[in-house]
């Protein structure tokens, strides 16, 4: 057996996430008032199918683009997902802590790769 492609795994979740995004578009009008949230999660989707489209460019395109603005699109990705989940459950959301705490995370990946290669270390960060 062949060792696994990762560009195509990548290309493969890409596919996934924007086909679940654009299901959870087309439903969440279907759904009564009191369920909210899907809105968010969809965006979410469709963000992490171009921060998989930018993962999936490594090595073809610029690193600026495939490890800074890629992650920084996959961290906007999961923001939503969470922002979403509280609404879901009508909780409030304090957005100006996120963008400190996506901030720190952010830098900490970008100078990752000036430090060491590791793709463990910028996936655990």
């Amino acid at each position: 057996m062949t060792d696994l492609d990762l560009r195509t795994a990548v290309w493969l979740t890409a596919v996934l996430v924007g086909m679940m995004s654009l299901v959870l578009f087309l439903l969440r009008n279907s759904y009564p008032p009191y369920v909210r949230g899907i809105t968010h999660w969809a965006s979410a989707l469709a963000i992490f199918f171009v921060a998989c489209v930018l993962f999936s460019k490594r090595g073809v395109w610029a690193d600026f683009i495939t490890i800074f603005i890629a992650n920084l699109v996959m961290m906007f990705g999961m923001t939503l997902l969470y922002f979403g989940s509280r609404r879901h459950f009508d909780l409030s959301v304090a957005p100006r802590n996120w963008i400190i705490f996506g901030t720190v995370c952010l830098a900490v990946i970008t100078l990752v790769p000036t430090v060491s290669a590791s793709y463990q270390l910028r996936s655990t960060v």
